[in-house]
């Protein structure tokens, strides 16, 4: 039940609402409600069902969707400027739309976290690629500290501060 409404499985199936629990026991007719609670006391129990409802559901593990993934999470970073949220949220519903099992939150963050940054850095070394010699001595220019000041144009402009730039300091 737990996959159907979260993505995954619980590491305890039992740990669930009271409520919930009466109503999956209510399901197969357990007369006795509190044999439910001895569910995960057999750990095969437990591995067997799951198996079990990955095939019926014809649901994926993680591991073997995360390349696939990856290269998604790729081309939207390449294509959408999002930020990691809306990227992580995205992932996961791309997930539940291919019927893959969600890893935990802190291993999707990563992964998204790490195919952004190697986007990032792509797109950067595209962008340097394009540069003149002379766009990147007005670049470096910005960068640095003029005697007597405290920080670059650049943080100055990054505040709404900085000096106007002179457009014919730059070489097409």
């Amino acid at each position: 039940m737990t996959v159907r409404w979260l993505g995954t499985f619980l590491d305890d199936p039992l740990d669930v609402p009271g409520t919930v629990l009466e109503f999956v026991a209510g399901q197969p007719g357990v007369a006795d409600q509190l044999v439910v609670m001895k569910y995960g006391e057999r750990v095969k129990t437990l591995s067997d069902h799951q198996l079990e409802i990955r095939r019926a559901e014809g649901l994926r593990d993680f591991t073997e969707a995360q390349d696939e993934l990856a290269g998604w999470v790729a081309a939207r970073s390449w294509t959408s400027g999002h930020g990691p949220k809306a990227i992580f949220l995205d992932a996961m519903e791309w997930m539940r739309e291919r019927k893959i099992l969600l890893p935990g939150v802190s291993r999707l963050a990563r992964l998204v976290a790490r195919v952004r940054d190697d986007t990032t850095h792509r797109l950067w070394a595209e962008l340097e690629g394009l540069l003149t010699t002379a766009q990147r001595r007005v670049l470096d220019g910005l960068l640095e500290v003029a005697p007597g000041m405290r920080v670059s144009d650049l943080e100055r402009w990054r505040k709404g501060r900085g000096p106007v730039l002179d457009r014919n300091r730059i070489e097409r």
